[in-house]
């Protein structure tokens, strides 16, 4: 007698949508509280839940992250539930050309980190978060670390294309050549 076992892969359709606004929600504020706890966000102490809420009642009061003004706080839906977020925001035209940006009669924009709750992760959520945001501006730069293969694979899955690396000595200063004083590395995805 011969048995055949089949195996079959359910695979899950997640029902992903974005809703761009400014307005902070308990569930939001414990998604960044969470992301703060993650290295690629860049906080070397995470925030409690009451530090998260002041700072994103603070930036949507400002509708300013760091030194650039945020074009949204963009909630990340699956179906009715809040799984991620991001901070979008218009490129400036003071980085044109470290982005490679050639055409300034369009209006560009960049994602910023997308974080997805830890369930939600390895799905496809943040290809089709791109795709989505993508549909809404078309001119779109993604900018992840060199390291981060699942980021650089969503850019690609999204549409975009590979343009070039950059590398950052601090916050101001960067080149397109690696050297012992500009080590931090990130890659750089565009629409076309």
């Amino acid at each position: 007698l011969f048995f055949f076992f089949s195996y079959f892969i359910k695979e899950t359709v997640l029902n992903i949508n974005i809703q761009l606004d400014f307005e902070v929600t308990p569930t939001l504020a414990e998604l960044y509280m969470q992301s703060t706890q993650c290295s690629f966000i860049g906080y070397e102490v995470p925030l409690t839940l009451e530090e998260a809420t002041q700072k994103l009642n603070q930036y949507s009061q400002t509708k300013r992250y760091g030194k650039f003004e945020r074009l949204a706080i963009m909630k990340i839906w699956e179906g009715d539930t809040l799984i991620g977020f991001s901070l979008p925001r218009a490129i400036m035209e003071i980085e044109y050309r470290a982005f490679k940006i050639e055409n300034s009669n369009k209006d560009w924009y960049r994602i910023g980190t997308i974080f997805i709750g830890d369930q939600y992760r390895g799905k496809g959520v943040t290809s089709k978060v791109v795709k989505l945001f993508k549909e809404r501006y078309p001119n779109l730069i993604w900018q992840c670390e060199e390291g981060n293969i699942g980021s650089a694979k969503a850019a690609e899955k999204a549409g975009l294309d590979y343009s070039h690396h950059i590398y950052f000595k601090d916050s101001t200063f960067w080149s397109f050549d690696k050297d012992e004083e500009f080590t931090n590395s990130y890659m750089v995805f565009s629409t076309k």
